[in-house]
């Protein structure tokens, strides 16, 4: 299918310059899943894998050595309030933007990435897209690329009033229905789309009703209380003792002086190296006193 869009431009000479732009949408775009008879069967191929593992639309953000093993698997099995399921999930773009970390722990796997949210990653965050691109040629961590941009079911146009952003949320939610109804037919997998949106699961409440993520819940960014500060709007915290204080404790060697260190892998964790110190103090804990 060929959709086009039809431009007319006024040139600096006077002139009028007719512009196309053709966007093309096809159905035999794949879903990923190994178990998909509808996909494989529209394919042509005797096993789904061999759809897998062959060539399609999502070699464009994997390296040509990682191609292998790419699909979506329905072995993975996970305790989700109480009950065994298989999930698939679809994160936004916000999700891959602040919670990179969560995605990259060993535990979450079976991961539909849409090219919207490739895209938007691209354009917002290199560091954070050239982790997408490591955790997508990752064959054990069952991270899929589906192009929804080019999907006759999932492309979503621009409609006049219409911002980027609210045109590629829609997109996301329209691709996540798509992956709901599609499997539905002839699965038990529950598509589960995380957004940071009130609307939809939040990722820190889905991680709560899984069973064996208390640890990778202390690597979920906490982005409600963030307040963006200005140029003009300074943050202090408060002083535990006063300056004079310090300076006692300091000379009487009640108090020592370092630098501090916050763990990369929990926000509650980190050391002090601290002057005539020959180890690191270890510190753990929300609260100090």
């Amino acid at each position: 299918m060929l959709k086009s869009k039809i431009f007319v431009k006024k040139t600096k000479r006077g002139g009028i310059l007719k512009i196309v732009r053709e966007h093309y949408l096809r159905d035999d775009i794949l879903c990923g899943f190994e178990s998909c008879e509808l996909c494989y069967k529209r394919k042509g191929a005797e096993d789904p894998m061999e759809i897998c593992n062959g060539d399609h639309e999502s070699r464009d953000v994997r390296p040509s050595s990682q191609q292998t093993n790419i699909c979506l698997s329905d072995q993975l099995l996970v305790t989700f309030d109480g009950k065994q399921e298989t999930h698939v999930l679809i994160p936004d773009t916000n999700v891959v933007l602040h919670q990179v970390d969560v995605l990259e722990d060993d535990s979450v796997k079976n991961v539909v990435i849409l090219a919207t949210v490739v895209e938007e990653v691209r354009h917002q965050s290199l560091t954070i897209y050239k982790r997408l691109r490591d955790l997508i040629a990752n064959p054990e961590k069952h991270f899929y690329v589906f192009i929804n941009e080019h999907h006759n079911e999932t492309y979503v146009e621009r409609v006049r009033g219409e911002t980027a952003n609210d045109r590629n949320d829609r997109a996301i939610r329209v691709a996540s229905h798509w992956y709901s109804s599609h499997l539905a037919k002839h699965t038990n997998v529950k598509v589960v789309l995380l957004t940071n949106d009130r609307e939809n699961l939040k990722l820190k409440d889905y991680l709560s009703k899984l069973k064996g993520t208390n640890d990778l819940l202390d690597k979920v960014a906490n982005l409600e209380h963030t307040e963006k500060l200005t140029s003009r709007e300074k943050f202090e915290y408060p002083s535990h003792v006063s300056p004079a204080e310090l300076k006692r404790g300091l000379t009487s060697g009640k108090f020592l002086k370092g630098s501090f260190r916050a763990s990369r892998d929990n926000y509650l964790e980190g050391e002090v190296l601290a002057d005539g110190q020959d180890q690191p103090i270890f510190i753990q804990g929300g609260f100090s006193c």
